[in-house]
C-alpha cells in the first residue's frame, strides 16, 4: 500500500508542476524560457542523483551500439508535452491540462503495445482493454463536457484544444516508451531519464536562441525562489515512477500515477490553488474521474 501512495504523490506532482511553471512564465519571458529552466533544473538534479548513486555520469556508450539512432530522442518528446501543459493550462484549467493528456496516453499505449512500437514487447489489443480506453475516453467527454458549470467556468473551448491536448499525451507515451528502451539498453533508467532531460534542455536552449522565437520581454513582478525548480517535481516523477514499478509492476504503478495527476488537477482547480482560477469540483467530474479510472485499470491490469 506505501507504494501505491508513492506513485499517488509521484503523480500529484506533474499539475503542480505545470501550475508553477504557468507562474513563472510572465516572470521569464514566454513558455520556451519557463520550459528551459525546468529542463535545465530537472537534469542538474537528476545529474547529482547519478554522481552520488554512480559516482561518474560517463554514459556507457558501447552498451548502446545496434540500437536505432530514436532511443536518444526521448527528451524531444518531453518538451512538446511541457510545452503543450503549459498552452493547455492557462486555456482550461489544471484538472482538463491533466484530463486530454491521460486520454492520449492511453491510445498510444495501445497502440505500442498491440504493434510493439519501439521494440516493445507485444501485447495484443483485447476486447476488455478496448474497452477500457473507451471507458477512458467517456469519462474525459464527462468531465470536460458542459451541463454544471456557471458563469466564468463555462467558458467554450475550440475543439482544436482537446485535440492537441490528446496529442501531446500521445506524444507523452511514446517518450515513456523510448526512455524505457534507453534504460535497458544503458541498462540504468536513471541515466537513460537524465540523457532524455539533457536533450530536451538542449533543445530548448537552441529554439530560445532562435532569431524566429518571437520575444518577450520579462516581467518585473517577483515570484517566489521555489517557482525556479519546478524540474525538480518531474524528476521526481521520473524517479519515483522507476522505484515503484520495480516493486508492485508497471501496470499498478501506472494507474497509481495517473490517479494522483488526475486527482491533482482536480484539486488546484478546485481551490484555485498556485494562482490558477477556481474550477469547482462536481459531481459529474467525480462520475467522470471514476470511469476514467475504471478504464485505465482495465487497460493496463486486464
Amino acid at each position: 500500500m506505501g507504494y501505491v501512495l508513492l506513485g499517488i504523490l509521484a503523480g500529484i506532482g506533474l499539475p503542480v508542476q505545470t501550475s508553477v511553471n504557468n507562474r513563472l512564465k510572465p516572470r521569464v519571458g514566454g513558455p520556451e524560457r519557463t520550459s528551459l529552466i525546468s529542463f535545465f533544473v530537472g537534469s542538474m538534479f537528476l545529474l547529482l542523483w547519478v554522481l552520488a548513486t554512480e559516482g561518474t555520469a560517463r554514459l556507457p556508450f558501447d552498451r548502446t551500439a545496434g540500437y536505432p539512432f530514436w532511443i536518444w530522442t526521448g527528451g524531444a518528446f518531453g518538451v512538446c508535452f511541457l510545452l503543450g501543459n503549459l498552452f493547455l493550462i492557462s486555456r482550461v484549467g489544471s484538472a482538463n491540462t491533466v484530463i486530454y493528456p491521460v486520454v492520449g496516453q492511453i491510445i498510444m499505449g495501445l497502440l505500442v503495445d498491440h504493434f510493439g512500437w519501439f521494440m516493445a514487447d507485444v501485447q495484443k489489443l483485447t476486447i476488455l482493454r478496448a474497452l477500457g480506453g473507451v471507458l477512458v475516453l467517456v469519462g474525459m467527454l464527462v468531465i470536460t463536457g458542459t451541463g454544471e458549470e456557471t458563469g466564468a467556468e463555462k467558458k467554450s473551448v475550440s475543439w482544436q484544444v482537446p485535440v492537441i491536448g490528446i496529442g501531446i499525451g500521445m506524444l507523452s507515451a511514446a517518450q515513456t516508451a523510448i526512455n524505457a528502451r534507453l534504460g535497458t539498453a544503458l541498462d540504468n533508467p536513471v541515466q537513460a531519464a537524465l540523457v532524455s532531460f539533457s536533450v530536451g534542455a538542449i533543445l530548448l536552449l537552441l529554439i530560445c536562441l532562435l532569431p524566429g522565437i518571437r520575444k518577450q520581454p520579462p516581467g518585473k513582478e517577483p515570484v517566489p525562489v521555489w517557482t525556479w525548480f519546478s524540474g525538480v517535481l518531474g524528476a521526481f516523477f521520473v524517479l519515483t515512477n522507476l522505484y515503484v514499478a520495480g516493486r508492485i509492476g508497471t501496470g499498478i504503478a501506472v494507474v497509481a500515477s495517473l490517479t494522483g495527476t488526475v486527482a491533482g488537477g482536480l484539486l488546484i482547480d478546485q481551490y484555485g490553488w498556485l494562482g490558477t482560477p477556481v474550477r469547482r469540483i462536481t459531481v459529474r467530474k467525480c462520475l467522470g474521474l471514476l470511469m476514467m479510472m475504471a478504464g485505465v485499470v482495465m487497460v493496463r491490469l486486464l
